[in-house]
């Protein structure tokens, strides 16, 4: 029994806990890996689940969208209620983060956290349309193409402050290739791709340019272009943790980690508030284990009854169209 994606996903979770409570900047890393494990299942779930039938694109849009805003509505109410309960004052205007598309661009976000939930949520969108065309396109010229817009979103980014999806699509379209190409890796590329991917932090380390990728600095490095370079580097691990077959306990450590990067940043913003933002050593300790305390409670209490809901509603229109009920999340 290997490693499963589910582990993977918690441990990237507690990586970002990790940042917010230290000068470690490799959250950025674990988000951009996690969008490439949203290339992987979300391409995979389109593929063999939406693509027969009626309106695949409205379920599909339906079900994502569902799954991923139902939670986040939740934890941004929990989280303005608990500013409020300690007097601290929040921008009105953090209401505008409701709707989610956009977050990454204004930067309205109570929650911390949304930046890159708006860019997962940009990828739903286009996947569909993006699914053909590198199904179609040879390896080499999806990867030219992918640069190219890449590229250029980050430019756009710099420029003009707007964040669009582009900005992190080669860890996305890595993952779709992953699902597409059929690939595999044993365990000796996994192994061989952390040796290279400490490395390469390491490497890192030693420019002022690409510093602030890995630990926090006061610089204008472009972090995330960086962070989403430092994942692929991770590829053969992601893929053999893909490979590994997800029981019951590694998919509860999957579902889990959405919670736990909802919970967690709001807790340490009101304890920044009530304490002090130096935090010491036992206090960074209790923040983490309060946040997993906490962010169990709100995968009880509030994410798992409103996957219910979410599979009801799927249940329901998959029934018109005579489908099978929508089966659990792989994101």
């Amino acid at each position: 029994m290997g490693w499963g994606p589910g582990a993977l996903r918690l441990l990237l979770s507690l990586v970002v806990v990790v940042q917010h409570l230290s000068s470690l900047r490799l959250g950025l890393v674990a988000v951009a890996v996690f969008f490439m494990l949203s290339g992987y299942w979300v391409t995979r779930l389109y593929d063999q689940d939406y693509r027969q039938g009626d309106a695949p694109v409205f379920r599909f849009y339906l079900s994502r969208v569902l799954r991923v805003w139902l939670p986040f509505v939740a934890a941004i109410l929990i989280a303005m209620a608990l500013y409020a309960a300690i007097g601290l004052e929040r921008d009105p205007a953090h209401w505008w983060a409701l709707p989610l598309l956009g977050i990454s661009t204004h930067n309205l976000d109570p929650l911390g956290i949304s930046w890159s939930l708006d860019l997962e949520l940009q990828f739903y969108l286009l996947m569909p349309l993006l699914l053909p065309l590198v199904a179609a396109v040879p390896p080499v010229w999806t990867a030219a193409v992918t640069v190219v817009l890449w590229l250029a979103a980050i430019s756009l980014e710099r420029q003009t402050g707007i964040s669009l999806v582009f900005v992190a699509l080669p860890a996305f379209v890595a993952g779709m290739a992953m699902h597409l190409g059929r690939l595999r890796a044993g365990r000796t590329w996994a192994l061989g791709s952390v040796i290279v991917f400490a490395a390469a932090c390491g490497g890192a380390l030693l420019f002022p340019a690409t510093r602030g990728a890995v630990i926090y600095t006061p610089s204008d490095s472009p972090v995330i272009p960086i962070a989403v370079v430092l994942s692929l580097a991770l590829a053969p691990f992601v893929l053999w943790t893909i490979q590994c077959r997800s029981r019951g306990l590694d998919r509860l450590m999957g579902d889990f980690s959405y919670a736990l990067y909802l919970v967690h940043y709001p807790l340490i913003i009101a304890a920044g508030h009530l304490l002090g933002r130096d935090f010491g050593p036992v206090t960074k300790l209790a923040l983490i284990v309060l946040s997993l305390v906490l962010s169990a409670a709100f995968f009880v209490l509030v994410d798992r009854p409103l996957e219910r809901v979410r599979q009801g509603i799927m249940a329901k229109v998959n029934a018109k169209r005579r489908l099978i009920p929508d089966e659990p999340p792989l994101a």
